[in-house]
């Protein structure tokens, strides 16, 4: 019989909390950068997105920097990343935080929500 300190979970699930661990300790996300107004949604248009609430998406703003405060108390939220977010895909949100727009994991997303990927510039 196997029990719990014989199970060692698959080697996917390790790298997947290791990445979900880097993005929530990642300093100086490059969210909303630059600023694409096609790219950026509000916390209440984030939330009906996802179908969660406000508070979630404000959480996960901290948590995964999947936005950026403008203004005094104002957020806005990169519909790449949260969409990242949602499709669980962490490697790629690791990415889009550090800058890159134009790579594949992250170009696809910028393609699925219809945005210029010509905006982002050479990146």
């Amino acid at each position: 019989m196997l029990t719990t300190s014989d199970h060692t979970p698959p080697q996917r699930y390790e790298s997947e909390a290791l990445t979900i661990r880097r993005i929530e300790a990642f300093e100086d996300p490059r969210v909303l950068i630059p600023f694409i107004a096609k790219e950026a949604c509000t916390v209440s248009q984030a939330a009906k997105i996802a179908g969660k609430s406000a508070g979630t998406i404000r959480n996960w703003i901290e948590r995964f920097h999947i936005g950026c405060r403008v203004g005094p108390s104002h957020f806005m939220v990169s519909k790449i990343a949260l969409r990242l977010l949602l499709c669980r895909e962490w490697p790629g949100l690791l990415d889009y935080l550090r800058g890159d727009r134009l790579g594949d994991r992250v170009l696809l997303h910028i393609i699925a929500l219809e945005i210029n990927p010509d905006a982002y510039g050479d990146n």
